[in-house]
């Protein structure tokens, strides 16, 4: 692997191992805005599918927008959207 940087390993000749990760994120609306989102009646786009491709997005750059985090096979991705009188988690 060449030089490498102080504090990286090299994992390529590692086996795979299960891992699971958890991200949370939220939205704070008001609560017009929250019930819209949730019914689909915003004068635009539905924003949930956006969200799914930017989460979508987000694991596959991991890598490259956390220091010393390696490439991983990443075989599933959940995820799921919760709704409460003012927010979206």
């Amino acid at each position: 692997m060449g030089d490498q940087l102080k504090g990286t390993v090299d994992v390529s000749g590692r086996g795979e191992t299960s891992r699971r990760a958890l991200a949370r994120g939220f939205l704070l609306a008001d609560p017009a805005t929250i019930e819209a989102v949730r019914s689909n009646a915003l004068a635009k786009a539905d924003p949930l599918p956006t969200a799914r491709a930017a989460a979508l997005l987000a694991v596959k750059e991991t890598p490259r927008l956390i220091p010393h985090c390696h490439p991983i096979r990443v075989t599933e991705v959940g995820l799921e959207f919760e709704f409460s009188a003012n927010a979206i988690c």
